[in-house]
């Protein structure tokens, strides 16, 4: 099974593109932190998404904000002046959204709501 469910913070701006095909791919890095104080280590991970899933990441997140990614591991393979180079990342299925961007969710008109202890199942 290859799935991966990651927590972390844009580390640059998501670059939304759109293809001859129509459909909408979107590329950033994401930093996830592991451990604190002194043990901290903080891992980069590449991350791709494609059509409404790239659309929503470009309008409502961005660089430094919070999201929780799902996702399966990919890996890029092409020659380069005759070396085989191998790049690994991670195709996103599901996001959520942990902090919005504030300059897009309001233009959108869009305001999350607030969690309360009755949305909690436990």
């Amino acid at each position: 099974m290859n799935i991966v469910l990651l927590t972390g913070r844009i580390g640059k701006e998501p670059e939304l593109k759109s293809l001859s095909s129509g459909k909408s791919v979107t590329s950033f890095s994401l930093a996830v932190d592991d451990g604190y104080k002194e043990n901290k280590k903080t891992y980069w991970f590449q991350i791709e998404a494609w059509d409404k899933t790239a659309e929503a990441i470009n309008r409502l997140s961005g660089k430094g904000k919070k999201i929780l990614i799902e996702g399966r591991l990919s890996e890029d393979v092409w020659e380069q002046n005759g070396e085989t180079k191998h790049r690994t990342k991670i195709v996103a299925s599901r996001v959520e959204f942990l902090e919005f961007r504030e300059d897009r969710v309001q233009g959108d008109g869009y305001t999350p709501a607030p969690i309360t202890d009755d949305d909690i199942p436990f």
